[in-house]
């Protein structure tokens, strides 16, 4: 009896955790063997990237760094973020080496952690101010780089009838990943203070980055199907892909549109919520770290339910529309936040919007972009949406000096939710007509 109670338990605890992910279809062994090692990166990079990411701009206050030059570091991070994505795509595209391209430049990005390690070591100051701005920016391109390869391997990789169950998984077991990072340092932070504490963090952030760039580089080049060793025909023709060409295709420079709109109305004001929890509500990392996590673990549990459940019956347009206009209250919600439990609250609300509105949104660009030339389109749409969000941080840390942080908060909900009247005039349900494949070769030759 307790063996059967046992075996139920699992089952139920794999239907958490996503792992009946791939029982819908039958995959060959290697397909499936190649997703689970994915899953496996996904849960090692997640760690990695919350032990680290809650607290970038924390460590800065501690560098002493002032409002307006935190938010010009979020402002080169997204504007060299904004610079890689198409490049990564044209050497993936030009040498078909999809594995490589998206492999070493992570792990050149991780050893970014073993610098700031050695940052404090030296005497803190302006020097060490703009060395952490410029390692920062420079993780950012890395990472930005390898984002359209890696969108366009995983659209070859993962079946399309599992694509929704498949990512929410990974996602889930990522996002827990989060919480246990995220909780972890900031309990580091708060015992060892600074700057033993922060290094402390950043290197458990390289070294469990490192293997999972090892876990990623156990996934066989096979995995990529025809994307990996495939070259365009004329390899002599090194011409610069056009942004207008791609965005000739109307549907996919509709999305594009409302996708900056909302980017940029995000970046106006969201750097400033961790700064604001800081210098006005006098939050601690440790509760910082509680805040963020009770938002990943909201996010993580609604990641489930929007790739099992909502997303397959209301389909992906319905699900990020209605959350897109949902988006507006978070910089609202903060308002009214005075103390941890409050903020812990507005936290869960953060988690359960913006799990299925990026779910159905990545779902949603992979339905607007065609196989051919994925890649590329991707990357013209990282590049656009991520120069709008460099827009945002240096406009609100200029106005926090000016109006304060309550106005900012007001004008970024406003923008998000007009961002979101724009998404339902322009942009129909993709999923109710057939979306013209205008490959890039197509594109190139209007060049």
């Amino acid at each position: 009896m307790a063996y059967f109670a046992f075996r139920k338990g699992i089952r139920y605890l794999r239907q958490l955790a996503g792992l009946n992910y791939a029982d819908a279809v039958v995959l060959p062994d290697a397909q499936r063997s190649s997703l689970h090692n994915m899953y496996l990166n996904g849960i090692f990079s997640s760690f990695s990237d919350g032990a680290s990411g809650s607290y970038t701009n924390v460590f800065m206050v501690a560098l002493r760094a002032t409002d307006t030059q935190i938010g010009f570091l979020n402002t080169f991070t997204q504007a060299l973020a904004a610079l890689a994505p198409l490049p990564g795509a044209l050497v993936a595209e030009r040498t078909g080496a999809y594995r490589a391209t998206i492999l070493w430049p992570s792990v050149l990005a991780r050893v970014g952690f073993l610098l700031l390690v050695a940052l404090p070591l030296f005497h803190i100051g302006q020097p060490v101010i703009a060395a952490a701005i410029i390692i920062f920016s420079l993780r950012s391109f890395l990472l930005s780089f390898v984002g359209a390869p890696w969108a366009a391997a995983m659209g070859q990789m993962v079946p399309l009838r599992i694509r929704a169950n498949y990512f929410s998984a990974r996602n889930f077991a990522g996002g827990v990943a989060v919480i246990a990072g995220t909780l972890l340092a900031g309990q580091i932070i708060t015992v060892f203070g600074f700057p033993s504490g922060y290094q402390t963090v950043y290197l458990m952030s390289a070294l469990m980055g490192f293997y999972a760039s090892y876990v990623y580089a156990r996934v066989p080049g096979a995995a990529y199907g025809s994307l990996e060793g495939r070259k365009p025909a004329d390899q002599n023709t090194q011409r610069k892909v056009s942004l207008l060409a791609f965005l000739r295709h109307g549907p996919f420079a509709r999305f594009v549109l409302c996708s900056c709109a909302l980017s940029f109305a995000v970046s106006v004001g969201g750097p400033f919520i961790a700064l604001y929890q800081v210098r006005v509500l006098q939050f601690n990392a440790a509760t910082i770290g509680v805040l963020a996590s009770a938002e990943l673990a909201m996010n993580i549990v609604m990641q489930r339910v929007y790739g099992s459940l909502l997303i397959p019956r209301f389909g992906d347009y319905r699900v990020m529309r209605s959350l897109r206009f949902a988006t507006g209250l978070v910089p609202l919600a903060w308002l009214f936040v005075r103390d941890p439990i409050a903020g812990a609250l507005v936290g869960v609300g953060v988690g359960a919007i913006w799990s299925g509105h990026e779910l159905a949104n990545f779902n949603g660009l992979l339905e607007m972009t065609p196989e051919e030339g994925r890649a590329s389109y991707i990357a013209v749409y990282t590049v656009l949406t991520s120069l709008s969000a460099a827009l945002g941080p240096a406009i609100g840390g200029l106005l926090t000096d000016v109006i304060g942080y309550h106005p900012l908060f007001i004008a970024s909900g406003v923008l998000r939710m007009l961002s979101a009247v724009l998404l339902v005039l322009l942009v129909r349900d993709w999923a109710t007509k057939p979306i013209p494949d205008h490959s890039v070769k197509e594109a190139s030759e209007t060049l």
